[in-house]
């Protein structure tokens, strides 16, 4: 007769103990903090007509009253190496800046490009790659009302 009690219980218990465990590591998954991004950076201005063109592919952002022309992003540091070079190459100067994403759609989508840039060192492949991640990430900044 207690064994009768006593499974049903025990099934309670442990499908209490699975649903805390699932509760819990979505917990301490929202606590990590946004990768870092590392924006290839051309050029800061104080107005959108100083704006240097150059033979790239970019996208000005407004920020802090300035406008910042970016040649691409990634989020791993030696892409952001590799494409600097070949780049100062082509005497287009570049700075990396890091900077944090929360949109997690976009980081999904950039961390796919990622792999892509790693496995190539040819620079018209590395800037399509780049014209894709930029139109992604304004997309990105449209939905998000910017």
């Amino acid at each position: 007769m207690k064994l009768h009690y006593f499974l049903p219980a025990l099934i309670i218990i442990l499908l209490a103990f699975l649903l805390a465990d699932f509760v819990y590591q979505q917990y301490e998954k929202s606590l990590e903090p946004p990768p870092n991004i590392y924006f290839l950076q051309q050029g800061v201005y104080l107005d959108k007509n100083s704006i240097k063109k150059i033979d790239a592919n970019y996208i000005t952002i407004k920020e802090d009253q300035k406008y910042y022309t970016y040649l691409g992003m990634t989020t791993e540091k030696e892409n952001a190496l590799k494409i600097k070079e070949l780049y100062e190459k082509r005497n287009i100067p570049i700075y990396i800046k890091e900077k944090t994403i929360e949109n997690e759609e976009f980081l999904s989508s950039l961390s796919q490009y990622d792999i892509l840039l790693e496995n190539t060192n040819q620079l018209d492949e590395i800037e399509n790659i780049l014209e894709t991640i930029l139109s992604t990430y304004e997309e990105s900044l449209q939905t998000e009302g910017y």
